[in-house]
């Protein structure tokens, strides 16, 4: 958890590359709703904790049984693969 509120993502590219390409980089094993919010978090402020907590708190409120669990390795991969691919940069 350490290793994850130290890291804060922001947009790497303009908004048309960003919202063309992030979905190009599903994968993770999170559930294709979950996914998707993932990057609604993505706003230069949140943590990887921070994503992490937000999109698990609307799985449960759901119910993991329709969104699935989300976890922490989840998150975190799929944030990763962005900033490799460049469409995310993390903060310092």
């Amino acid at each position: 958890e350490k290793r994850m509120a130290g890291k804060v993502p922001e947009v790497a590219v303009g908004l048309a590359e960003y919202t063309e390409k992030r979905f190009t980089l599903r994968g993770g094993g999170l559930h294709g709703v979950m996914a998707y919010e993932l990057w609604n978090f993505v706003d230069g402020r949140r943590s990887y904790l921070d994503i992490y907590h937000a999109l698990r708190a609307e799985a449960q409120a759901a119910g993991e049984w329709y969104y699935g669990a989300v976890e922490a390795r989840q998150v975190e991969e799929t944030l990763e693969r962005a900033v490799k691919a460049g469409l995310l940069r993390v903060k310092k």
